[in-house]
């Protein structure tokens, strides 16, 4: 064998460019979609405006944004106030916001108990933003296409 690479069936390159340009299409429709304003509407139907016609969509997220002026001990302490968590689990999530950017605090459909949660956490002026769940997930998979992309 002489070692030289025989090139890719012409139907297989089609494939990888469909596949490739649809995850182009769908990093930038999430990325459209992504609020620019971190903070809660005052008004349940602002955050409500993302779910489907059909209701099938109802589960929220309440999310924490990392800051980099707040020191882990307030981020802990309100944690724990808002979520009534254990010191483990708070520290765990502000770990995982230092790290990541951001952090889920809960997943629920109850709106208001999320709103609870956000209105003590920027009592210290964290900021917080009530998403619908599965459009938070859309943003993490664009995060792992685009780490993916960065490596080809």
């Amino acid at each position: 064998m002489n070692g030289a690479l025989k090139p890719l069936p012409e139907p297989l390159k089609q494939s990888l460019k469909n596949v490739i340009s649809q995850c182009f299409s769908f990093i930038i429709d999430v990325l459209n979609k992504s609020p620019f304003d971190i903070s809660v509407p005052e008004d349940d139907e602002q955050i409500r405006k993302e779910e489907p016609a059909d209701g099938s969509d109802k589960l929220y997220d309440c999310l924490l944004w990392n800051d980099e002026n707040h020191s882990f001990d307030i981020v802990i302490k309100k944690l724990k106030e808002a979520t009534n968590c254990t010191d483990e689990r708070a520290e765990m999530i502000s770990k995982n916001i230092d790290s990541h950017g951001r952090g889920c605090l809960c997943i629920t459909e109850d709106i208001k108990k999320l709103k609870q949660m956000s209105e003590i956490i920027n009592a210290v002026e964290l900021r917080t933003t009530i998403r619908l769940l599965s459009e938070t997930l859309k943003e993490e998979v664009v995060a792992y296409l685009i780490v993916y992309f960065s490596k080809l």
